[in-house]
């Protein structure tokens, strides 16, 4: 008798759920479609924001070195069907993973980034300038070398004092003394802008890279693995302008004017070639630096065998165009062009 009590409860509960679910299934039906009515509109701005989220995708592994596990798991899980040569059994994205749960490098502050970056423009900007310099013959305008620089002449009694101190060198002597190809004074100024110019450039160039260097490292933000480049880099830049001396001054001396065939007033192809590799390697390692800082590379972590090739081909390409560039300061200097 329990037993038919307990059934005849449990079909009536039954039977008045299914009851409740019919009644209220037109509802859930309703609010269904008004969910959907009110989804697609939304559908295009999700997708753009979904698009827009694989811009975190650096940040998320950034943040995933300190553990790295679930990255890692994910990529031997999922493994890629990609086949590189060389690669063998580990695939592209055990390479990632493997650099994501590598050590972090030792970061350096971007703003140091972007001061490197800054003076390596103004260096290649100071060999554009020497080549203007140069084409227009005006390197020997200037027959004194200061460390502190030399001001703008102000006045004519001036400019009348540099004039006559040029005109005692053998540029002057060889090319416009006694013959018919007139020279003014305002020929001259001319010739002494560029020179005058380009020195002064030179000078300016150790200021935007020597005032900075001094804030960052009385900051302490300049790490010791950095600092042998860049105390090197000061030393070099310092020394161009003795070295830019060196040169002018064989362009200066009679001796070795006399030296030359025709005795045409030059300067040393050699000392020239010198002055241009040695400006070309210090924007080389301005540029090197400052890149390797505003864009951290993984190279040491992933160094995938399939790219050596290219990194060979790259750094051949790199050499020929150095020689190739060096080489046009033998053709200037002897004027072979």
């Amino acid at each position: 008798g329990n037993i038919l009590l307990v059934a005849e409860a449990l079909a009536a509960r039954r039977s008045s759920s299914c009851a409740a679910a019919r009644r209220s299934f037109p509802m859930l039906l309703q609010a269904t479609r008004v969910a959907r009515a009110r989804a697609l509109p939304a559908l295009p701005r999700l997708l753009a924001g979904a698009s827009a989220s694989t811009s975190t995708l650096p940040r998320l592994l950034s943040a995933s070195t300190s553990s790295g596990q679930p990255l890692l798991s994910l990529a031997r899980r999922g493994r890629s069907t990609l086949s590189m040569p060389g690669v063998g059994a580990g695939s592209v994205a055990e390479a990632v993973a493997s650099a994501v749960a590598a050590p972090a490098a030792q970061t350096v502050d971007r703003a140091v980034g972007w001061w490197l970056l800054v003076s390596s423009g103004s260096v290649f900007c100071m060999v554009v300038v020497g080549g203007i310099t140069r084409l227009t013959r005006s390197g020997l305008s200037m027959t004194d070398w200061r460390p502190q620089g030399k001001r703008w002449p102000r006045n004519d009694a001036e400019w009348e004092a540099e004039f006559d101190r040029w005109k005692q060198f053998p540029e002057y002597q060889r090319l416009y003394k006694g013959s018919s190809i007139p020279f003014s004074m305002e020929d001259f100024k001319g010739i002494f802008f560029w020179e005058w110019f380009h020195r002064m450039m030179g000078r300016s160039i150790g200021v935007i890279y020597g005032v900075p260097l001094a804030y960052f490292w009385a900051r302490g933000r300049i790490p010791r693995s950095l600092a042998p480049t860049l105390g090197g880099l000061l030393l070099a830049g310092g020394s161009q302008g003795l070295v830019g001396w060196w040169m002018v001054r064989s362009g200066l001396d009679s001796k070795q004017v006399e030296a030359i065939d025709g005795g045409i007033p030059t300067v040393s192809p050699y000392r020239l070639a010198a002055h241009l590799t040695c400006a070309f390697g210090i924007f080389s390692v301005l540029l090197h630096t400052s890149l390797g800082i505003l864009q951290p590379r993984v190279a040491e972590a992933v160094a995938l065998p399939s790219l050596r090739p290219l990194q060979q081909r790259v750094r051949g390409l790199a050499l020929l165009v150095g020689v190739t560039a060096i080489s046009g300061a033998f053709v200037a200097g002897r004027q072979a062009g």
